[in-house]
């Protein structure tokens, strides 16, 4: 098993900083319970029952904060946490032009490059589009990309 973060040493990261107050209680609580989940919810958020905490834990536990934090606690490599966020979004089918956008800068900011273009992302606005907003969009196929063509630049 991968070995990170105490405690402790989460504490001052900024990942841990930017965490709300009561994602900082879910986490800590979460880390000194033995990771059970219910519990942790309950302690920092005001939950009727443990139904309610259950549920109010797929939000948590996929909270942008929550997750990258949790990682350095696990060593996982927050480029590996990254392409599991985004297979996430790209499954659920829910994710934005602007998300993309977001997320190439995050990319970028972080040191990865990607070898992709940006017709790849879907991000180009396709060539059977219409360009009349009043008029109903045009279909497009899904774009597939791997996630494996973020890296880290070689120097």
């Amino acid at each position: 098993m991968k070995t990170g973060l105490t405690l402790d040493e989460l504490r001052e990261t900024a990942e841990f900083q930017r965490m709300t107050g009561k994602q900082k209680k879910f986490v800590e609580t979460y880390i000194t319970n033995g990771y059970k989940l219910v519990p942790a919810i309950r302690e920092a958020y005001v939950c009727k029952n443990d139904v309610t905490a259950n549920v109010m834990s797929y939000s948590v536990m996929n909270s942008l904060n929550v997750t990258f934090c949790l990682a350095l606690h696990f060593g996982e490599k927050p480029i590996d946490t990254f392409k599991k966020h985004m297979s996430r979004l790209i499954l659920r089918n829910r994710i934005t032009k602007t998300q993309v956008q977001a997320w190439e800068l995050y990319a970028r900011i972080n040191g990865w490059s990607v070898r992709l273009q940006r017709k790849d992302f879907g991000t180009n606005v396709p060539q059977n589009a219409r360009q009349n907003p009043g008029q109903p969009k045009a279909k497009t196929e899904k774009q597939n990309f791997n996630l494996d063509e973020f890296e880290k630049p070689t120097n």
